[in-house]
C-alpha cells in the first residue's frame, strides 16, 4: 500500500509540474501577445492619424504590409514605429520603449542594405523636419512606398498613401533618355488614354517635370496663371520634384491636382522628403524592370570606340545655376592635347582640368546645351592649351550635346590636317609634289601639288609607272628609263629633268627619286619629288632675252656715230 500511495504522489507531483509548465508557458505567450498587441496599436493609431481612416481599416493596411514583406504583423507595426519587435526570451513585464525618431526609411521592412551583391549599397537619405502629424504621414508614405514591389505598385502607393490625404488626383514619373526626351515610367490615377498620350515627350516640348530635373529644384504651379508649358492644361496644378541618386537628378516625380492648389511650406518639405524616398525606391525597382537609369555606364563602349576625345559632363548648380561640369567619363583620347591622365579626369571638375575653357567661350555654350538642349558646334580654329604648363597653339574643332541629363562633349585636334596645310603651301611656293610606292602593296600615292604638276585631277588617282611614259615627252624617255633602272635594279638616287605632256603641250620638270630598301637590302618602295621648271624656264629666258638685249643697246651705244647740234 504505502508504494502505491508514493506511487500516486509522485504522479501527482508530476502532473502539477506539467501543469506548472503548461500555465507559464499560457502566460508567456500570453504576455507577449500583450506586447505584441500594445505594438499594433501603436502603429495603428499612427496609420489612422496619418491617413486619416479608422482603426479597422488601417489594421487592413498592416495586413497588406504584412502579406507583402512575408512578416508578421507585429514586426511590420514595429518597425513603422521604431521600436524593437518583441522577442521570444522572457522579459520584464513593463511597456516597451518606443523610439521616437523618424526610422530610417531606408531599411525600412529589409533587413539589410536594398539590392543585390552587385548594386551599390544604398545611399542615406535626408529627409525634412516636419511637425509631428506631418512626420507620421510621411513614416506611413514611407512604409507603403518601401514595400512596393512593382512600378505600378510604387505609384498606386504614391498617390493612395502619399497624396491622397493632399487631395491629388494622379502621380507620374518620368526618366530622362540619352536623346533629352522624357518617357513615362509608371503612373496612377491618369486615364488610360492621357496615360497612352503622353508615353514619351520629345525634347523640344516644354515640360515642368523637365526643368525640375534639368535644374534639379521643384517646379510649383499653383494653376491659377498661364504658363508656358505645351503639355500643363489650363486650371490644373502640378508639382514637379527631382529624384536623385548620387546627389544627382535622373528622374522626375509629378503630382497633378484638378483645379487650383496651394504649396504650403510644410506640404512642400513634406512632398520633398516623399520625393527623396520615391527616387531610391524607383531606382531599385527601374534597374529590377529594365528601365533607364541615370546616363554614363553603358556609353563606356561607345565613347573608346570613337576616333575623338570625350567626356561624359554632369552640371554642378548653385542655387539652381550651372557653375561647373562634374567628369564623369573620360574617353581614351580626353588627355590631349593637355597630355593628362583621362582615368585621372574622372570626378574632377572641369574648370579645375581645362581652366582654358572659362575664357574662350566653350565653357558657356556647354551650359547652353545642358540648360537649352541641341547641338553646338564650332569649326576648327587655334586654341592655346597649356602643355606641361607651357602654353602652346593648337588647332581644336569642339562639338557638344545633351545627353539625358548629362552633356557629351567631344573635340578633335588638327595638328596632322595643320601640317599638311602648311606642306601644302610649301608645295604652292616651290611649285612642287610628293609622290611614293609601295612595291609591297603596289599601291601609289601622290600629294596634291603632284596632281598639280601632271595636270591630272585627283579623282583619277595616280598615274603607276607602266603608264608614266605615256605622259613624257619621246625624246626625253631613254634618260627616264635609264634612271628608273638605276633606282629599281641597283638601288641608287636618281636625278634627271624631263618634259611631260600636259595641255597639248609640255611642262619641263624636274625628278628626284629616292629607293627604299628593307633590313636586308631589298628594295621595297621608293620616293621622290618632281619640281615644276615651267615658271623657272620662263624667268631664265626673260632673263636671258633681257640681258641680250641691253647688250644690243650697249653695242649699238658705242659703234653709232655722235651727233652735235
Amino acid at each position: 500500500m504505502d508504494d502505491k500511495a508514493g506511487g500516486a504522489q509522485e504522479r501527482s507531483g508530476l502532473d502539477w509540474a506539467a501543469r506548472v509548465q503548461r500555465l507559464e508557458a499560457e502566460v508567456d505567450g500570453l504576455r507577449r501577445a500583450m506586447r505584441s498587441r500594445a505594438v499594433i496599436e501603436q502603429a495603428k493609431g499612427f496609420l489612422s492619424a496619418a491617413l486619416n481612416c479608422g482603426l479597422d481599416e488601417a489594421f487592413g493596411h498592416l495586413a497588406r504590409l504584412s502579406q507583402h514583406e512575408n512578416l508578421r504583423v507585429a514586426e511590420v507595426a514595429a518597425r513603422i514605429i521604431g521600436s524593437g519587435v518583441p522577442g521570444t526570451a522572457e522579459e520584464p513585464d513593463q511597456p516597451t520603449p518606443v523610439d521616437a525618431r523618424l526610422f530610417d526609411p531606408l531599411t525600412y521592412l529589409h533587413g539589410g542594405p536594398i539590392g543585390t551583391e552587385d548594386e551599390e549599397p544604398p545611399e542615406s537619405v535626408d529627409l525634412p523636419v516636419l511637425p509631428a502629424e506631418t512626420r507620421v504621414r510621411l513614416q506611413a508614405a514611407a512604409a507603403a512606398v518601401q514595400s512596393a514591389a512593382t512600378l505600378t505598385e510604387l505609384a498606386d502607393r504614391l498617390l493612395d498613401e502619399g497624396t491622397g490625404w493632399l487631395g491629388a488626383e494622379a502621380v507620374m514619373i518620368w526618366t530622362s533618355e540619352p536623346d533629352g526626351a522624357l518617357r513615362l515610367a509608371t503612373c496612377a490615377g491618369l486615364a488610360p488614354q492621357v496615360a497612352s498620350d503622353w508615353q514619351r515627350i520629345p525634347s523640344r516640348v516644354r515640360a515642368p517635370v523637365r526643368d525640375a530635373i534639368s535644374k534639379d529644384e521643384p517646379v510649383w504651379l499653383d494653376g491659377r496663371r498661364r504658363y508656358d508649358y505645351t503639355i500643363m492644361r489650363e486650371g490644373s496644378a502640378a508639382a514637379s520634384l527631382p529624384l536623385r541618386y548620387g546627389g544627382r537628378p535622373f528622374a522626375g516625380l509629378v503630382v497633378l491636382w484638378e483645379g487650383h492648389h496651394t504649396y504650403p511650406d510644410t506640404e512642400r518639405r513634406y512632398l520633398t522628403g516623399l520625393a527623396a524616398l520615391a527616387g531610391r525606391r524607383f531606382r531599385k525597382l527601374a534597374r529590377s524592370a529594365d528601365v533607364g537609369t541615370p546616363p554614363g555606364h553603358w556609353l563606356q563602349g561607345m565613347l573608346d570606340a570613337l576616333p575623338v576625345a570625350t567626356l561624359l559632363l554632369a552640371p554642378l548648380r548653385d542655387q539652381g545655376t550651372i557653375i561647373d561640369f562634374v567628369i564623369d567619363y573620360a574617353s581614351p583620347l580626353a588627355g590631349e592635347p593637355e597630355q593628362q591622365v583621362p582615368p585621372q579626369l574622372t570626378g574632377r571638375r572641369l574648370l579645375d582640368v581645362r581652366p582654358q575653357l572659362a575664357n574662350t567661350g566653350v565653357f558657356e555654350a556647354y551650359r547652353q546645351v545642358a540648360l537649352a538642349g541641341g547641338t553646338w558646334r564650332r569649326s576648327a580654329q587655334a586654341e592655346t592649351v597649356l602643355v606641361d604648363g607651357t602654353p602652346e597653339q593648337r588647332i581644336i574643332s569642339r562639338s557638344a550635346v545633351r545627353l539625358g541629363e548629362g552633356l557629351l562633349v567631344s573635340w578633335r585636334i588638327h595638328d596632322a590636317e595643320a601640317q599638311l596645310t602648311r606642306v601644302g603651301r610649301v608645295e604652292d611656293l616651290a611649285s612642287v609634289g610628293y609622290l611614293e610606292w609601295d612595291l609591297l602593296s603596289d599601291s601609289l600615292y601622290w600629294s596634291p601639288g603632284t596632281y598639280k604638276i601632271f595636270d591630272r585631277s585627283p579623282q583619277r588617282g595616280p598615274v603607276t609607272l607602266d603608264h608614266l611614259p605615256e605622259h613624257v615627252v619621246p625624246e626625253d624617255l631613254p634618260a627616264l628609263q635609264s634612271n628608273l633602272r638605276q633606282v629599281l635594279e641597283e638601288h641608287e638616287p636618281a636625278e634627271l629633268v624631263l618634259r611631260l605632256r600636259v595641255g597639248g603641250g609640255e611642262r619641263l620638270v624636274r625628278a628626284v627619286f629616292r629607293p627604299v630598301p628593307d633590313e636586308h637590302g631589298d628594295l621595297v618602295g621608293l620616293y621622290g619629288v618632281v619640281q615644276d621648271l615651267s615658271e623657272l624656264q620662263r624667268r631664265s629666258e626673260a632673263q636671258r632675252r633681257s640681258e641680250h638685249a641691253a647688250k644690243i643697246r650697249r653695242v649699238h651705244g658705242a659703234v653709232s656715230p655722235r651727233r652735235d647740234w
